[in-house]
C-alpha cells in the first residue's frame, strides 16, 4: 500500500514538472520566439517608414489602439470577481467602476492643476506599469536569475525604461511634440505649452536619464550574470538579456 501511494506520489510529480515544462515552452513561444520573428520580419519595414505619409502612421497607432489598446483593459471590471469567489458580477463592475471614475477624475483635476507634473506622472506610470508586465511574464517563464524583490524591482526599471526613457534619448523631437500637445489641451496657448515642458528636455535632463538608464542596465544583467555563475538557469539570463538588448 505504501508502494502504490509512493509510487502515485512520484507520478503526480512527474506529472507536475512536465506540466510546468509545457507551460514554460508555451510562455517562451508566444512571449519570446514569436514576438523576436515578428520584430525581425518587421526591421525592414522600420528602415522606410519615413517615407511614408504621417497618415499611414496614425491609421496604425488607431489600428493598434483597437485591437490591443482597448482589449488591453477589457476585462478589468471582472478582477474582482476573480480574485474573490463571494463577489457577485455586479458587485464587481460597481467597484471597478466606482475606482476608475475617481481615479480618471484625479487624473484629469491634475492635468488642470498642474499639467507638466501630471504628464511627468503619467510617464512614470507608464514606465512603472510596462516594467511590471514584463517582469511578471519573466516570472511566468520560471527564470530563476530574479530571486529578489531588489532585483525584480531594478528588472523593472531597465524594462519599463526602454520603451519610455530610451525614446527621449532617441527621439526627443517627437517625445515633445507629444508633451507639447497634451500640455497644450491645459494650458493658455502653444506657447505656453512649449515653455512648460522646456525642462523635461534641456540635455542635462536627458543625459541623467541616458546614464541612469545605462547604469540599471548594466546593473541588472551584471547581477544575473552573477546569478548564472551562482547556478541559476543561463537560458533565462539569456532571454532576459536578449529582451533588453
Amino acid at each position: 500500500m505504501t508502494e502504490t501511494a509512493a509510487g502515485a506520489a512520484a507520478r503526480r510529480e512527474a506529472t507536475a514538472v512536465e506540466s510546468d515544462d509545457d507551460a514554460r515552452s508555451a510562455v517562451d513561444r508566444w512571449f519570446a520566439l514569436y514576438p523576436a520573428l515578428a520584430l525581425a520580419a518587421l526591421l525592414p519595414v522600420g528602415a522606410v517608414t519615413p517615407l511614408f505619409p504621417v497618415e499611414v502612421g496614425v491609421a496604425t497607432f488607431a489600428l493598434g489602439t483597437l485591437a490591443v489598446g482597448m482589449a488591453h483593459g477589457a476585462v478589468d471590471h471582472l478582477v474582482p470577481l476573480r480574485a474573490a469567489t463571494d463577489v457577485s458580477l455586479r458587485r464587481s463592475v460597481a467597484v471597478v467602476s466606482v475606482a476608475y471614475a475617481v481615479l480618471g477624475g484625479a487624473v484629469v483635476a491634475a492635468f488642470f492643476l498642474a499639467p507638466v507634473a501630471a504628464f511627468v506622472g503619467f510617464i512614470a506610470l507608464t514606465w512603472l506599469h510596462w516594467g511590471q508586465g514584463d517582469v511578471a511574464a519573466l516570472v511566468v517563464a520560471g527564470v530563476d536569475h530574479l530571486p529578489t524583490s531588489a532585483e525584480r524591482w531594478l528588472a523593472l526599471v531597465v524594462r519599463g525604461g526602454l520603451p519610455m526613457g530610451v525614446p527621449l534619448l532617441a527621439h526627443p523631437g517627437e517625445y515633445r511634440l507629444v508633451a507639447e500637445w497634451i500640455v497644450g489641451l491645459f494650458v493658455v496657448d502653444a506657447s505656453a505649452a512649449a515653455a512648460a515642458v522646456e525642462p523635461v528636455f534641456v540635455p542635462a535632463t536627458r543625459l541623467a536619464v541616458g546614464a541612469f538608464m545605462i547604469a540599471a542596465t548594466v546593473l541588472s544583467i551584471g547581477l544575473g550574470y552573477r546569478r548564472v555563475r551562482a547556478g541559476a538557469s543561463r537560458r533565462g539570463w539569456l532571454r532576459d538579456a536578449g529582451e533588453v538588448a
